[in-house]
């Protein structure tokens, strides 16, 4: 997402404690700050039901109907090289 690591970090970090996504894993487990995180692993990381609904706002916020709201996160992540993201949502459309 050509963002710094501490970046990446906080911005992880915040998601989480809004409730808008879970499943990150910290290395150490309780760290409260993103420049105290030795590492992390995101296999597991998912949009929350409250990131659903929040993502589904965003979309919508347009009036854009479903398969133009697709078309527009196909374009961010065909621009951020996100190839496996891609070819799910080619899927979809």
């Amino acid at each position: 997402l050509d963002m710094e690591g501490c970046v990446w970090r906080w911005s992880l970090m915040c998601l989480q404690t809004e409730g808008l996504i879970d499943g990150v894993k910290w290395l150490p487990p309780n760290v409260s700050s993103a420049e105290d995180v030795l590492a992390l692993n995101t296999n597991n990381l998912r949009l929350t039901a409250q990131g659903v609904t929040r993502a589904r706002e965003i979309l919508c916020e347009d009036g854009r109907n479903r398969k133009e709201a697709l078309m527009r996160i196909l374009d961010y992540f065909t621009a951020a090289g996100v190839a496996t993201a891609r070819e799910y949502l080619m899927r979809c459309l």
